[in-house]
């Protein structure tokens, strides 16, 4: 499994609801998301994806890095009022754990990678690709900016 999984089963469960295009060039713009995406309905944003592994009883367990020309291109894009969703795709053994960040939190994720902290700021998650996960993203504005 990796990100661009992770891209596939987004693009697939939101397939017919939205455009989106995965960015991943960084002589586009250092830092930029790995995804552009604009909702039937005009709600638009970027995503930036993220997978790990991760065992719970392990010392060396880390959440996926976030690089600093991200941190960069996130807190702008949030200062001048746009929307930039973290979705991290976590997988403990055989379950999975998706955790949904506001983009406005991108700089302590960055530099805190413990679980308990992610776990803590996370917006929303759940243990698949559900619903409640996908309605979170289409409605992010609506229930989580402030």
């Amino acid at each position: 499994m990796s990100e661009r999984n992770l891209w596939l089963e987004l693009s697939s469960r939101l397939s017919g609801q939205w455009h989106a295009s995965r960015v991943e060039s960084h002589a586009t713009s250092a830092g930029i998301p790995d995804v552009d995406y604009c909702f039937l309905g005009g709600e638009e944003g970027h995503l930036e994806l993220k997978y790990g592994k991760y065992k719970k009883l392990s010392s060396k367990s880390k959440m996926p890095e976030i690089r600093g020309t991200q941190v960069r291109w996130c807190n702008n894009r949030v200062r001048a009022g746009g929307t930039v969703i973290l979705i991290t795709k976590l997988v403990e053994g055989d379950v999975d754990i998706y955790f949904l960040h506001d983009g406005s939190k991108i700089e302590q994720l960055s530099d805190c990678r413990e679980y308990w902290f992610w776990l803590k700021e996370a917006k929303c998650r759940d243990n698949y690709m559900s619903d409640k996960i996908i309605a979170a993203i289409k409605h992010w504005k609506e229930y989580y900016v402030k």
